[in-house]
């Protein structure tokens, strides 16, 4: 037995009041009257032996004692510990994974609800009883291992928050597990808003008690996929994919606003069935290094608030630098890559033989009629009518001038390098044979001639290169249309695709391990219901995103983290007639918390008394 407010025991001295009233009876006085007559027949209505009475003002003491008692045991937090002979270890294990900070009406999350549960459980274990807590969201972690002190066992669990990262319960039952097996008979208490819990293998002298903390009726609407990507072939444009999906019994309608620098830009109202989802496609244009989108999602009664914002940093306009090598000047390419530059944000630097190896990094280089000696693996490649095989380019010269070919067959009209480029009016001149099977040389054929491939694309160990065994100036019609520049254009910004898709913005789901450089990471965000990190170190080169917001390290790095979790943002509802536990007082028969019970007992001892005294006159 304890109490976890012994201070609360000083009410007791509100006992000696009706003892001193009990023990000291003032003597009854003599008072002259005119008449006994009244008082006789009162008399024989209420004649009772002196024993009786005697007795009725005992039970009279005694329930108010009851009642002082009870309240005051109440008051105190008494705890009845189970039967001996019981449990040697116990393992807690809270779930603090996003949707555990999902709110009830009081504003009291899951984890605080889960929390102050444990405590009451932890407060009726018997003396000797070693306790342990995990806690989990993707990973779990040992919070405090086999501790016999109440005060840092209780300690450890209100140190318990949730965050803002998805939840996956099975590596930590299993810690658990190993945990309890050092010391048996042992129990594992794992309190989770998941309804369907993965079981874990305990053992016949270990019993694992789930208890569900999810809400009843839970209403709530989440991002829970958000991307931000470039439009094909408009490196100046960009689109950003929002994902949103709704939890609730009725359609909810989510009114989203999105904003670019603290700037209004765009408003959404949307309507999302009870279970169901809708897509958002928002177009944006590419801007300066620095700046920030932010989305904001609000629906009326929604719990969770971790899963309602995302801020993402804008990919900023980088120019490509190409540099193209040529054995002799090209009119029409110099023509399709000047038009491809046109908006600057193509650099074009043009040069023979003797201008390879570069002095500065480029981002793709174009061989026109000419390759190196030795293969360029660091850098995208484009092969205008290469002379010979190197590398990954494989080609065998047609003799004489060349093999004329109209409207070469397309093989795969949807792929990026031949956006807009309108294949059946091309007539081209094949200079060389190309080997392009994907399964020799990883190349896949665009375009394909009598001769084979006029056209291939390809990544090999990474790199990604663009072959066109046919001469530009000498093909019949290229020089007048624009599907050329197209050709041209479109391949640059597919070869540079990978080296542009790192300018992204580094947006990250919360949870991931990135590698940082620094020592030091600085989280700025929306308030969300979670302590502001400010800063936190790094150990190591790995650092964990386990804020949502913009990032930035010490040495440089930038990004910005969202939980974006279907799993986290569809809040489960607690099962009615679930094998799960309801959370309650604790301990099954007359053990745990007594707080609920004497309460009910001070109510029902009053009850008792006041019908003693209208009856039978106890007083």
């Amino acid at each position: 037995m304890r109490l976890l407010d012994p201070l609360a025991l000083t009410w007791l001295a509100a006992a000696a009041v009706p003892l001193v009233l009990y023990l000291v009876r003032p003597r009854a006085r003599r008072q002259h009257v005119s008449t006994l007559l009244f008082f006789r027949a009162l008399t024989v209505e209420h004649q009772e032996s002196a024993w009786l009475r005697r007795l009725k003002r005992f039970l009279s003491l005694l329930l108010t004692l009851v009642v002082i008692v009870a309240t005051v045991a109440g008051i105190a937090g008494l705890v009845i510990s189970p039967p001996s002979g019981g449990l040697r270890s116990v393992v807690i294990v809270i779930d603090r994974s996003a949707s555990m900070a999902a709110v009830d009406g009081r504003g009291r999350t899951r984890v605080d609800d889960a929390r102050r549960d444990a405590i009451v459980r932890v407060a009726g274990l018997p003396g000797g009883t070693a306790v342990s807590v995990v806690a989990y969201d993707n990973r779990p972690v040992v919070i405090l291992a086999r501790s016999y002190d109440e005060r840092a066992i209780i300690r450890a669990i209100e140190s318990i928050r949730p965050r803002p990262i998805e939840g996956a319960s099975i590596d930590a039952l299993r810690l658990a597990t190993q945990i309890a097996q050092i010391d048996t008979p042992a129990a594992m208490w794992h309190y989770t808003d998941a309804v369907a819990t993965t079981e874990a293998k305990t053992g016949a002298m270990i019993a694992i008690d789930h208890v569900c903390m999810a809400l009843p009726s839970p209403v709530n609407v989440g991002v829970t996929a958000f991307e931000m990507r470039r439009a094909p072939m408009q490196r100046d444009k960009l689109e950003a994919f929002v994902q949103l999906a709704a939890t609730g019994e009725r359609p909810a309608e989510a009114h989203v606003r999105v904003r670019r620098n603290q700037e209004l830009i765009a408003m959404r109202t949307l309507t999302i069935e009870a279970g169901g989802q809708e897509h958002l496609i928002l177009p944006l244009k590419a801007g300066r290094a620095g700046d920030v989108l932010s989305l904001e999602v609000t629906a009326a009664d929604d719990a969770l608030a971790l899963d309602n914002h995302v801020v993402a940093r804008v990919p900023p306009v980088e120019p490509i630098d190409v540099l193209w090598i040529r054995r002799k000047p090209d009119a029409v390419t110099q023509f399709a890559l000047q038009s491809v530059g046109q908006d600057t944000q193509v650099r074009v630097f043009a040069g023979g033989p003797d201008a390879w190896p570069p002095d500065k990094p480029v981002d793709v280089v174009v061989f026109q009629n000419w390759l190196p000696d030795v293969w360029p693996d660091d850098v995208a490649v484009i092969a205008i009518d290469p002379d010979r095989s190197v590398g990954p380019i494989h080609v065998a010269p047609i003799k004489g001038s060349g093999l004329p070919v109209e409207s070469p067959r397309v093989t795969r009209g949807q792929h990026p390098v031949l956006y807009g480029v309108a294949s059946g009016r091309v007539s081209l001149l094949q200079k060389s044979v190309l080997d392009a099977d994907p399964a020799r040389s990883g190349l896949e054929p665009l375009w394909v001639g009598p001769a084979g491939p006029l056209l291939a694309v390809g990544e090999v160990h990474g790199q990604r290169v663009v072959i066109m065994p046919f001469s530009a100036v000498e093909s019949e019609n290229l020089w007048r249309l624009p599907s050329y520049p197209l050709l041209v254009g479109n391949a640059i910004y597919w070869a540079t695709q990978p080296t542009m898709d790192t300018l992204n913005g580094n947006n990250h789901r919360a949870g991931e391990l990135i590698e940082a450089n620094g020592t030091r990471i600085t989280w700025t965000g929306p308030k969300v219901g979670l302590p502001d990190a400010g800063e936190t170190a790094i150990t190591g080169k790995w650092a964990e995103l386990d804020h949502i917001g913009l990032w930035s390290t010490d040495g440089g790095d930038q990004g910005s983290a969202a939980l974006l979790s279907a799993g986290e943002s569809r809040l489960p509802a607690a099962p009615t007639g679930s094998s799960i536990t309801e959370i309650g007082p604790g301990y099954r028969g007359l053990s745990g918390a007594m707080t609920v019970p004497l309460l009910w007992l001070v109510f029902a001892t009053l009850l008792v008394e006041s019908w003693l005294f209208h009856r039978h006159s106890v007083y």
